[in-house]
């Protein structure tokens, strides 16, 4: 089930001041299976990690937690309201973060199997 469905929107967006203002220099993410995809479901969702974590170190982290095989293709993708986004590389986590933030506080990540740009 999503996130955004099993707590109101005061809730989450409390969550991540409380967390924010405790961990200046961290990012709060939730990290889900895109619907679409395939892949099992990671036990842990919630993440806090470094402004200069990377996308690359984040997408080993996720395949590490999948199980996955070096040569397994993990893709993740960024989603803001009905914007989504492929994330790769080296870019650190504070500027996704200022890109796809949601209104709650939260950057909302999605992982999946398959390639997904933009809908």
């Amino acid at each position: 089930m999503s996130y955004h469905k099993t707590l109101s929107f005061y809730t989450r967006e409390k969550e991540s001041k409380n967390i924010i203002e405790q961990n200046p220099n961290k990012v709060p993410i939730i990290c889900l299976k895109d619907p679409k995809s395939n892949l099992t479901e990671t036990k842990k969702t919630k993440y806090l990690l470094d402004k200069n974590f990377t996308i690359s170190q984040f997408t080993a982290l996720i395949k590490t937690k999948l199980k996955l095989n070096s040569n397994e293709a993990l893709f993740l993708v960024a989603k803001k309201g009905n914007k989504s986004n492929a994330l790769a590389g080296d870019v650190p986590m504070s500027q996704v973060y200022e890109e796809f933030k949601e209104k709650d506080g939260f950057l909302y990540i999605f992982y999946t199997s398959k390639e997904i740009w933009g809908n």
